[in-house]
């Protein structure tokens, strides 16, 4: 039987399951997920790791990532930021995922 971390990276695969930058934050988040000191399913990364491991170097496009992973479902929030403290997040696959809609550029549109 899969590890509930696998199966959680096989669900964002999905056709259109998320964006872009949403897919990358939350694959950093799985990344950190099922360490020996926590649950497999609860997870938590700084700012600075984010920014590395993704490569979006603004915290703003950080934050919407998050934002729009609790949104979709993909994230539950189970503990605020604190001082020193990452906020930590509940990974979560939804039964339904709603297909994001992606950026697509004016030549990828022309063809969709």
């Amino acid at each position: 039987m899969k590890s509930f971390r696998n199966q959680y990276l096989d669900a964002l695969w999905g056709p259109n399951a998320l964006r872009p930058n949403e897919t990358l934050v939350a694959l950093a988040y799985a990344k950190y997920a099922g360490s020996k000191d926590n649950p497999e399913n609860v997870s938590w990364v700084t700012w600075v790791t984010l920014s590395e491991m993704t490569g979006i170097r603004s915290k703003d496009a950080l934050n919407r990532a998050v934002k729009g992973l609790v949104a979709a479902g993909w994230l539950d929030p189970i503990e605020q930021r604190r001082q020193h403290r990452a906020p930590r997040y509940r990974l979560v696959i939804p039964k339904c995922p709603e297909v994001r809609a992606t950026y697509l550029s004016d030549e990828a549109q022309r063809y969709a």
